[in-house]
């Protein structure tokens, strides 16, 4: 059975998996592909018949959860976010960031003003580095889709590194 994946950056990666597999067999194969071992913080999810976003369940096979749709289209996620040091692999970390970047831009994570900014700040610094006034709108509405305050990406992004 052919799986397509997105992982959180929208690439799309392509799964083979027996037609009798499980959603952990796809899952620690996706895994493996991109080299993660902490496999445990990851799930996958589809479109229900209704459009709402449903986990994989890891135990039961692929095609009693799914319509058969071939190729199957899963979503690979953060299901369990921890403390960053408890994160052990750089794969691991970017994916994170990644799952982080595509939610605060697409406007899945609820927060003010003010968080917004202060966390698109340390978006911006992991990717971007030390802050540079000529590249920070950019940046920011690259994250964020919106101008930042200048007061406060300087206060969030400088001196982070």
């Amino acid at each position: 059975m052919l799986c397509h994946v997105t992982r959180p950056d929208s690439v799309v990666m392509e799964v083979e998996v027996d037609s009798k597999a499980n959603g952990e067999d796809c899952l620690n194969k996706v895994c493996r592909k991109l080299g993660i071992i902490e496999v445990d913080y990851f799930g996958l999810q589809f479109s229900g018949s209704k459009g709402e976003n449903l986990w994989l369940n890891l135990r039961n096979r692929i095609c009693q959860q799914m319509d058969n749709l071939t190729p199957c289209r899963l979503r690979l996620r953060v299901k369990f976010f921890v403390e960053p040091h408890l994160i052990l692999q750089e794969q691991t970390r970017h994916v994170f960031f990644m799952h982080v970047k595509e939610d605060l831009h697409s406007g899945h994570l609820r927060m003010c003003s003010e968080q917004a900014e202060v966390l698109s700040a340390l978006l911006a610094q992991a990717e971007f580095r030390d802050y540079n006034q000529n590249t920070a709108k950019y940046c920011y509405s690259e994250l964020c889709g919106s101008e930042p305050c200048p007061a406060t990406v300087d206060r969030g992004h400088l001196g982070i590194c």
